[in-house]
């Protein structure tokens, strides 16, 4: 999906489309100021043929700069990835942080409305795997 997408102050554009090869659809959008053109962050849409493989890494993956973080951007961002998401044909989306993320917990839940799920462990033979990213806290979200 090579579509950007316009808010009141941020853009998403459309950076990486591709499948890897586990038949997952990658849609990366960079996250820009409107005024400056600057990069806050990115955005990041996940369509896995199967489900279940991505209840610890969800469908929706975002990162601010510090910088950035705070200012209501990541809601912002995600609000305009909605409209992606639905025209890929998603009706609800799974996210997940890392455990020891506060800050993106209290996002999700409070300012993007997910409801939590639960946590999960992270397979120790999965990619996303590591020393920092052992465990996930689970949120869904419809759109």
């Amino acid at each position: 999906m090579n579509k950007d997408v316009i808010g009141k102050r941020v853009k998403l554009k459309s950076y990486v489309n591709l499948v890897d090869n586990e038949n997952v659809h990658h849609y990366v959008y960079k996250i820009l100021d409107n005024v400056t053109s600057d990069e806050i962050g990115s955005v990041m849409l996940y369509k896995p043929e199967e489900i279940d493989k991505f209840l610890y890494c969800g469908n929706v993956g975002m990162k601010i700069k510090e910088e950035y973080q705070g200012k209501g951007y990541a809601t912002e961002a995600f609000e305009l990835a909605k409209e992606i998401l639905k025209e890929l044909g998603f009706e609800k989306v799974i996210m997940t942080c890392e455990i020891n993320n506060i800050n993106s917990y209290k996002n999700l839940s409070n300012h993007v409305g997910a409801k939590y799920i639960g946590r999960k462990k992270v397979p120790e033979d999965d990619s996303m795997y590591s020393d920092d990213f052992k465990e996930v806290e689970i949120f869904e979200k419809e759109i």
